[in-house]
């Protein structure tokens, strides 16, 4: 399906599910892409069985491409190599905003090579890389991004087999992040040090807004931790922690208290900011 605007500007396509009928095909579509004259937008190519060659000729697309700003790659088996090819593309293009990559079998390897792009790309402002088996290394990497990059603002780690090292190398990446405002960390095996590291983040992180740690194993020590740096955090609005065993119910509740706290003092700003301008027009 494929939207136009008015003046024939093609916004979006989407193949989702689309099978090429040989790689010849797909390379020739792909090759098109490149072209000056392609002025798509959004492309969604999900579950469209890329596989590792047809994800790095995607990945050469996007060096070239100056078009896209929105690119949907989901359920691709895609695999190491064409996670480097995607990295490569990401350290030079200019124009992409937002990558969804979600189940490619990536792997350490693939997030590690991520991890740098992530350290040079000033555009992308959303990557979505839940269940890729980044694991602690690839997980470590990418926190250590965190602590660089000034760009993205939402990034998804859902699923990940990231571990206790890696929820700490994400923690300290918070620390000093000033852009991103929203963390999806859940089924991740944070547990120990790594609860104790984002909340540490928490305490001087004042741009976070969003983050979910659903379905970890984050203690009862943790969750206090977690209750207090938010005591003082006046940005955050959403924070999840469903299914995480080891937390009490007081903890879940003194948590819920200072969300909602945060909730009525963002009303209640938002409100003095529209009289002012009120007051000013």
């Amino acid at each position: 399906m494929a939207k136009r605007t008015n003046v024939g500007l093609l916004l979006e396509i989407n193949l989702n599910g689309t099978r090429f009928k040989n790689h010849a095909q797909r390379d020739e579509f792909v090759e098109a892409l490149c072209s000056k004259q392609c002025r798509v937008r959004k492309l969604d190519m999900g579950d469209m069985e890329l596989g590792e060659e047809g994800g790095v000729t995607v990945g050469r697309m996007l060096k070239d491409n100056s078009s896209v700003t929105s690119i949907t790659l989901v359920d691709n088996q895609l695999g190491e190599k064409a996670g480097k090819a995607l990295s490569m593309a990401l350290k030079v293009n200019s124009t992409l905003t937002a990558i969804d990559l979600k189940r490619n079998k990536l792997g350490e390897v693939g997030g590690k090579v991520l991890s740098v792009a992530m350290q040079v790309n000033t555009v992308l402002a959303s990557i979505n890389l839940e269940n890729n088996n980044l694991g602690e290394v690839g997980g470590a990497a990418i926190g250590a991004a965190l602590k660089i990059n000034k760009a993205l603002n939402s990034i998804k780690l859902g699923s990940n087999h990231l571990g206790e090292v890696a929820g700490i190398a994400i923690g300290e990446g918070l620390q000093v992040n000033t852009a991103l405002t929203s963390i999806d960390l859940w089924s991740n095996g944070l547990r120990g040090g790594a609860g104790a590291s984002i909340a540490a983040a928490l305490k001087v992180n004042a741009v976070l807004q969003s983050i979910t740690l659903n379905e970890n194993v984050l203690d009862e020590s943790a969750g206090v931790a977690l209750a207090e740096a938010m005591e003082s955090n006046v940005a955050l609005t959403e924070f999840s922690v469903l299914n995480n065993k080891g937390l009490s119910p007081e903890i879940k509740a003194r948590i819920k208290e200072v969300l909602e706290r945060n909730l009525k003092e963002r009303t209640r700003s938002r409100r003095l900011a529209e009289r002012t301008r009120l007051k000013l027009n």
